[in-house]
């Protein structure tokens, strides 16, 4: 095998494999449940409908009332952003196959793509402990049977790993780019615009040029990276605009889920946790999943801070990247489905190369568990 070949393979395997693995331990799980896991729509849970209706149907919006609820609510699938679905649409004509297939193969795709951009654009596609590690760490995160399922959980994440690479590369386009595709799929997507904003004026507070000049030097960046990441959700207005002339459509939406103002983080939290204490193994792990990432998270912190020579600049950013996404959905009160928005916070697993390997592997472990016991509770019908 020549020297070409060999590192495209050690480019491309270790994801596959690590994507295969994190698979076929949902196998089980689903057979066990009586779900043919080889039909696509086994895969399909609740707000997966809302997807698979937008790429059938476009987008619909009307008052409550027509369904048998209030009429000063409004109802429809304007909540749920266009990148997935329409992507669905797109791949099932062009392949002339169901959207369920289509939604299922570009879920796989876009998992597999994430591991990859993990893999050679943060590890380098270096094979050695730590990195196969960190690589099955992200296969088996929080939430992952959701990268797998009928959702845009692994093609927002994808976009979300894309942009952070571009950003520590100062590929600036690039990541404005990656930024709004992913706000363009998924609402928290948006936070990428004001994290791109803050690593583009990093360096400046650390030149010795003028004030002026400094200025005039990250204005480009700026508008590049974060500037065109905020145009992804102005695309979403945009698009509803245009279909149902009604650009806040995912406002008034919202509004029924009381998403629409911010809320107590910690009482969100102290909610979230609380079924430890409480009978009933339903929603036990979900639980046990929300307190697994905190801990997590502190315990990156406290890694950062005792090995704080090895600690990057990129590094502080990333832990204050996934702390941003971790606390969003409890600011905003969607505490319901937190083990979804928990599965886009993989990237912290690049952290946990502070850790020593035993560490590291004890996590896996643990996710490994909980990725089992998640996939069970999503095929009994038990997640959202």
């Amino acid at each position: 095998m020549n020297l070409i070949a060999r590192r495209f393979l050690l480019t491309l395997l270790p994801p596959l494999i690590t994507y295969v693995l994190a698979r076929l331990f949902l196998f089980y799980p689903g057979e066990l449940s009586g779900y043919d896991t080889m039909r696509p729509g086994s895969w399909a849970r609740w707000d997966a409908g809302h997807y698979l209706s937008i790429a059938r149907n476009g987008y619909e919006l009307f008052t409550c009332d027509v369904i048998g609820y209030s009429p000063d609510e409004w109802c429809g699938t304007t909540a749920w952003l266009p990148g997935y679905p329409w992507l669905i649409r797109l791949v099932s004509r062009q392949l002339e196959i169901p959207r369920q297939a289509a939604a299922v193969i570009l879920s796989g795709a876009f998992a597999y793509l994430s591991l990859l951009v993990l893999w050679r654009g943060f590890m380098g596609a270096q094979i050695d402990r730590t990195n196969i590690l960190t690589l099955l760490l992200a296969s088996f995160f929080a939430g992952s049977i959701y990268y797998h399922a009928i959702f845009p959980i692994s093609m927002v994440g994808f976009f979300i790993i894309l942009c952070l690479y571009f950003l520590r590369e100062e590929r600036w386009l690039a990541s404005g780019i990656a930024g709004a595709a992913a706000a363009f799929t998924y609402p928290s997507g948006l936070l990428l615009s004001p994290l791109a904003a803050l690593w583009t004026l990093y360096p400046s507070s650390q030149s010795s040029e003028s004030k002026t000049s400094a200025q005039k030097r990250i204005v480009g960046p700026l508008v590049r990276s974060a500037g065109v990441a905020a145009l992804g959700f102005a695309g979403v207005l945009l698009v509803h605009q245009w279909t149902l002339h009604a650009w806040n459509a995912f406002f008034l939406v919202q509004q029924k889920y009381r998403h629409d103002t911010l809320q107590d983080p910690l009482r969100n939290f102290t909610r979230a946790v609380a079924p430890l204490f409480e009978h009933g193994p339903d929603r036990l792990v979900p639980a046990f999943q929300t307190l697994m990432v905190a801990g997590l998270i502190a315990a990156i912190l406290v890694a950062m801070v005792v090995r704080r020579r090895q600690v990057t600049a990129f590094d502080v950013f990333l832990l204050l990247t996934v702390v941003l996404f971790w606390s969003f959905p409890f600011l905003i009160g969607r505490s319901s489905s937190l083990y979804r928005s928990e599965a886009l916070l993989f990237p912290m697993v690049l952290l946990t190369r502070l850790f020593p390997w035993p560490l590291q592997a004890a996590i896996l472990g643990l996710f490994i568990a909980v990725h089992v016991h998640m996939a069970t509770l999503f095929f009994h019908s038990v997640l959202v």
